[in-house]
């Protein structure tokens, strides 16, 4: 079977876009979403976007990690597909689309940069562990996915894949685990972040909800102020603000898409 797809990439968090809006698409088993993501056997990303038909909305977005299993939410992800929407023609530049943590609100810009509306923040708990010898504070919560924040001054020092591995499969964050965020507070309002993501089970340039995650902990602690600018691994700058509803924090991200190529797969 072929499959036609859009490669696409937000500061630095690539996707395989696949539009199955039309439901030509059967279901694709785990292992080909698996090895779809693959860099050297694959098209290679750090997972797939999948837009579907809504009867309420432009379309609904599933997000599958690179591993094949599926998520509820993904910062970047949402950013991506809303350019990609935007490009076909789907949507105007202000809209809203569904995904499996609920309706996010867009806003197209000028130079592909994308502003989406995430979940909002729900903190679950403080905690202490002890990272690479030395005891630091962890905040857990999640952002339609769970996140650990943990600020450091040294965070280019660390060795993300062992110790995010490690934070990330401890008991205490249940079976399916969580992303870890090692973050370095710049100033006033600036951080700067790396992220071990849960399902690409490594380092990743950027990701989106981790960015979210990790501005909500700052801003709550009244460490800075908005509108915030996090650096990522790519070295690009995603812009966070919030909007508190009802007692909720809900995070906003600002920055660049990028449509890459198209292409066809067999699988």
């Amino acid at each position: 079977m072929k499959i036609a797809f859009t490669k696409i990439e937000g500061a630095g968090n690539d996707f395989i876009l696949i539009d199955n809006r039309e439901g030509a698409i059967p279901y694709l088993k785990k292992g080909i979403k698996r090895e779809l993501c693959l860099r050297k056997k694959g098209v290679g990303a750090n997972g797939i976007l999948l837009l579907e038909k809504d009867n309420d909305f432009p379309f609904m977005m599933r997000y599958f990690n690179a591993d094949g299993s599926e998520a509820e939410m993904c910062g970047n992800g949402a950013r991506c597909v809303a350019l990609y929407a935007f490009s076909k023609g789907a949507v105007s530049r202000k809209f809203s689309f569904r995904s499996k943590s609920g309706i996010h609100s867009v806003e197209i810009l000028k130079g592909n940069r994308v502003k989406v509306e995430l979940p909002a923040c729900d903190f679950k708990k403080n905690m202490g562990l002890k990272i690479e010898g030395k005891q630091c504070d962890c905040f857990f919560l999640t952002v339609g996915v769970p996140h650990v924040v943990i600020f450091m001054k040294n965070i280019e020092k660390i060795d993300v894949l062992r110790t995010g591995r490690k934070i990330r499969n401890l008991k205490i964050f249940g079976t399916h685990g969580t992303n870890v965020n090692f973050v370095r507070y710049e100033g006033k309002n600036r951080l700067t972040i790396r992220t071990y993501e849960r399902g690409v089970e490594g380092e990743t340039l950027s990701c989106g909800t981790g960015v979210a995650a990790a501005s909500a902990i700052a801003y709550r602690k009244k460490m800075v102020s908005l509108p915030l600018y996090v650096k990522t691994a790519s070295g690009e700058t995603i812009t966070v603000s919030f909007n508190q509803t009802k007692g909720k924090l809900i995070p906003y991200l600002l920055a660049r898409a990028h449509i890459v190529f198209s292409g066809v797969v067999e699988v």
